[in-house]
């Protein structure tokens, strides 16, 4: 299954999942030091991380509380307003006067 933005492992942080990914995609950059990753195809290494993860509680601890962390970090009403105001300039929509650059709310309807 391929995940663009890498959403399901900032649920898992978020969560309180310690995650083990690969270095695919844009993983590095979404989960940064909140997961452990290891490189695509990599089974030895993926075995050693998922058993550090797993037998190693303040290893496992430690994974979980930088997780959350990155996935603090991520907030859905900014990432709603910043998706809505690329929309609005996509579809030529033009800030009112006086409104400030980038603000979601500050778009006339009409083109």
């Amino acid at each position: 299954v391929y995940e663009g933005f890498g959403l399901p492992a900032v649920e898992a942080m978020s969560a309180g999942v310690p995650v083990v990914t690969t270095r695919a995609g844009s993983l590095p950059e979404v989960c940064r030091d909140g997961a452990d990753l290891v490189a695509v195809g990599d089974v030895d290494g993926l075995a050693a991380a998922l058993g550090r993860v797993v037998g190693d509680a303040a290893y496992r601890s430690d994974l979980i509380e930088r997780g959350r962390r990155v996935a603090a970090g991520y907030d859905w009403d900014v990432t709603a307003e910043q998706v809505a105001a690329l929309l609005r300039r996509v579809a030529g929509e033009r800030p009112r006067p006086g409104s400030r650059a980038g603000d979601p709310t500050t778009y006339d309807d009409a083109p």
